[in-house]
């Protein structure tokens, strides 16, 4: 009775805003409360698969520590409806994996420093700037140090 009270009154009750970074081994997610709701079920998931990447554990509040790399995590009210969301490769310059997102949050005093030890033979490195909410005409720096082919082309643009 009371989750149809809140969605009467224009409320959701699925939580918003789901930001999660990894750092140390582990993944950081937060989120914006849904109304009404104490009780969170949280899961690591591959994105390309849908398939769960850890055991799903409940929380209370808006903010869970789950150990793993994942691409996806899962964000569902207890009761209520579910968000995914994206897991950024986090501030300390990514985990190495094949594809890699750096989110708004993975940024800190307005830089992203990534950093990939080595290269395989045949293996290359792409960036991708997406503006994504930001003002048009917005501007980034992309600096990449280290050996490279000399035939690499690289491009910058904002949309």
């Amino acid at each position: 009775m009371l989750l149809c009270a809140a969605s009467a009154c224009g409320g959701s009750s699925r939580p918003r805003d789901v930001r999660a970074s990894v750092r140390d081994g582990a993944v950081e997610v937060s989120w914006d409360a849904a109304p009404l709701i104490a009780v969170y079920r949280v899961q690591l998931v591959d994105l390309d698969s849908g398939k769960p990447a850890s055991d799903a554990v409940l929380v209370r509040g808006t903010r869970a520590v789950i150990p793993g790399i994942a691409s996806g995590v899962q964000v569902e009210a207890v009761p209520g409806g579910r968000a995914t969301g994206v897991v950024g490769a986090g501030a300390q310059g990514g985990s190495g994996s094949a594809w890699q997102v750096f989110a708004p949050w993975d940024f800190r005093g307005g830089t992203l420093s990534a950093e990939f030890a080595q290269l395989a033979a045949g293996e290359r490195l792409a960036v991708l700037v997406v503006n994504f909410g930001g003002r048009d005409q917005a501007k980034a720096e992309v600096t990449v140090d280290g050996a490279g082919d000399p035939g690499t082309a690289m491009a910058v643009a904002l949309h």
